[in-house]
């Protein structure tokens, strides 16, 4: 039993080394604009997290953020299309606001107007209030 406990905890913390050194090569490789790299050390922090399903999100949101900086934006538009709900079934369904948002933005560069306009009509319906939301709806051409 105590060579099980101590060989579980041997486990536990080469996982959590081996995270907290893909983080720290994140971190750098951002604070370097090595978005590239970045890119690929979060594929792997995806992968290795597939079963916590808001970590990633987090992971996604944060890839999305690096590939639009590299104007690869249909591959950021395919990650934030991996992470809704309704992917399966070739519909995109996102009830999350920040994961519409940075879909909505994609689309804007992209010169997809119709969907970004659907993206921000839908965000408007779901948070009236937020006046940014409604800026970026009246900046899309007729």
């Amino acid at each position: 039993m105590k060579k099980t406990l101590a060989t579980l905890i041997a486990a536990c913390a080469i996982l959590t080394a081996g995270k907290l050194a893909a983080q720290d090569e994140l971190q750098s490789a951002i604070a370097a604009y090595d978005y590239k790299a970045a890119v690929t050390v979060l594929d792997s922090m995806i992968t290795s997290a597939r079963g916590d399903s808001s970590l990633v999100r987090d992971l996604t949101l944060q890839k999305v953020q690096c590939l639009k900086r590299l104007y690869r934006i249909n591959d950021a538009i395919a990650a934030l299309a991996s992470i809704s709900p309704g992917e399966e079934k070739g519909v995109l369904e996102v009830h999350d606001e920040e994961v519409l948002a940075e879909l909505a933005d994609a689309y804007m560069i992209n010169n997809d107007y119709n969907n970004a306009a659907y993206c921000y009509s839908t965000l408007v319906y779901f948070n009236p209030d937020n006046i940014y939301f409604k800026i970026r709806l009246a900046q899309i051409p007729p």
